[in-house]
């Protein structure tokens, strides 16, 4: 969860099975990002934690430009991406977006963007997730500036996992 001046970026994984263990961030917490600066693309080195099955490596995006689309690839495979995530929000300080691989493995991740942008990228993995449509919601929540937040979204199946 990534909390900027009163914002919060919601997202709810979907447990691999109904009745499963509920979908567990395999990083070291607090996940390390990288900030990028007037470019059409960043590439780095993502090392996927060991441990674990039903990986799912979710990669957190802020992008100045709405207007950006997105695409990534964590060595080389395609990630899916979504459109920029649902707003509920006041003050929106920047364009969220999230991409997701089941059984990632490491190497490069690369992320290309359809016009120059500044932000910044947060990949964390966790295990235990929903091999396919993993996503059960993604909101943006909040105001800039206050001292309490609230967030209204609806899930699909128990057991989320709350970022």
């Amino acid at each position: 969860m990534k909390k900027i001046l009163g914002i919060i970026a919601v997202i709810l994984l979907s447990p691999a099975l109904v009745l499963a263990a509920t979908p567990t961030i395999l990083d070291t917490l607090p996940v390390t990002g990288t900030y990028f600066s007037n470019v059409t693309s960043t590439s780095f080195t993502y090392t996927v934690p060991a441990g674990g099955q039903n990986k799912l490596e979710i990669v957190y995006i802020v992008a100045n430009r709405g207007d950006a689309v997105i695409s990534a690839t964590q060595n080389g495979v395609s990630m899916t991406c979504s459109g920029k995530f649902n707003v509920e929000v006041a003050l929106q300080l920047g364009n969220r977006f999230n991409c997701y691989l089941a059984a990632p493995t490491s190497g490069t991740l690369a992320i290309s963007y359809t016009s120059s942008n500044y932000g910044w990228v947060e990949p964390l993995t966790v295990k235990d997730a929903k091999q396919t449509t993993p996503i059960d919601d993604a909101q943006i929540c909040g105001n800039a500036g206050t001292t309490s937040l609230g967030c209204n979204v609806t899930t699909t199946v128990g057991n989320d996992l709350l970022l």
